[in-house]
């Protein structure tokens, strides 16, 4: 191995014209035969039977050696590449345009939920609501993150009224189970040991999820609500009732302004990777300056377009299938 190293060494360092090319060398043929033997010495067991310090070093040597050979075959990679005295350059590779582009959905997301908190705003100035100050919070943050990525396998704003009316329920059952236990919460111990297993709970059923969600936002909402009511001193039931319904009202604005206004369908993530997908194949085709580029975009497309068609529901399918099998036992049956 240190002769191998030696005539790379040799290599790297001896003048040579100004078209002559590198000598091959054996180093790399050298390290793997030295690594095969290490290996071999592992796996016998002979390592764990030495001295602990006698390990250590034999490892601190085979490390530096890997070093040594890892730098010298970049330098050799460098040697390579550069161009000669007096010779012309290679030729220059064009770049990526890493100018930013506009992504409209983001766009379209932000003004949305500008749109969510001016209504709310409003809404607060106008008839003063219960809950006031949770509502602008709640509509802004769920109009923005109320839906997980189309691309982790999500159905974005398509079951969003569904899914509204099922937190408005769960909000529902965590105000009465909060007007009844308020009174035990008085304690400062209990009221630790009740947000520790409040979050314990929590952490426990959204640990397997693949982002954050709705339902872990409206989660987060909850949790701070509760904590800001400060049970430990004597909290009126309309103050709680007030502060869930905030909630509801923030809920419903988000689901609204994000349902009706530039709804995430998967139908629509679907036709607009499609129709992108076809574009980028015809700029590779059409010999683009940028191909990796491309190829890249290519990766990524496909594997969107499919999570979003698995969420696409054609119900009348699975109807025609069933009558379809219906009249065929029917005429069939022996």
């Amino acid at each position: 191995m240190l002769a191998a190293i030696s005539d790379e060494f040799n290599i790297l360092t001896t003048a040579r014209s100004p078209n002559e090319k590198l000598r091959s060398s054996r180093l790399n043929e050298a390290f793997a035969a030295l690594q095969e033997k290490v290996n071999e010495t592992r796996d016998e067991s002979v390592l764990i039977a030495a001295p602990l310090q006698i390990a250590i070093t034999f490892a601190g040597h085979f490390a530096a050696i890997r070093s040594v050979c890892d730098e010298l075959n970049n330098i050799r990679s460098a040697m390579e590449g550069l161009p000669r005295f007096g010779q012309p350059l290679p030729e220059a590779k064009p770049h990526w345009d890493f100018l930013p582009t506009i992504d409209w959905f983001w766009v379209k997301v932000g003004v949305k939920g500008g749109l969510a908190a001016v209504i709310a705003v409003l809404l607060l100035k106008w008839i003063n609501p219960p809950g006031s100050p949770s509502i602008p919070p709640m509509a802004w943050i769920l109009t923005i993150f109320g839906r997980p990525f189309l691309q982790a396998g999500g159905t974005g704003d398509l079951r969003a009224f569904q899914n509204a009316f099922l937190k408005a329920l769960a909000l529902v059952g965590c105000l009465f189970l909060l007007i009844l236990t308020t009174p035990f919460l008085a304690g400062y111990a209990v009221m630790n040991l009740v947000l520790f297993l409040i979050l314990f709970i929590f952490g426990f059923l959204t640990a397997r999820s693949a982002g954050i969600n709705s339902w872990i936002l409206v989660g987060f909402l909850t949790i701070s609500a509760f904590v800001g009511l400060n049970p430990q001193v004597p909290v009126a039931s309309q103050t709680i009732i007030d502060t869930f319904l905030g909630l509801m009202i923030g809920i419903g604005i988000g689901t609204v302004v994000g349902r009706l206004i530039w709804p995430v369908l998967p139908q629509r993530v679907f036709q607009d990777n499609l129709l992108t997908l076809l574009a980028q194949i015809k700029a590779l085709l059409s010999g683009d300056p940028h191909p990796e580029k491309i190829q890249t975009q290519l990766a990524i497309l496909p594997v969107e377009a499919l999570q979003a068609a698995r969420q696409i529901r054609i119900p009348d399918v699975g109807r025609k299938k069933g009558r379809s099998l219906s009249l065929w036992s029917a005429r069939y049956r022996p």
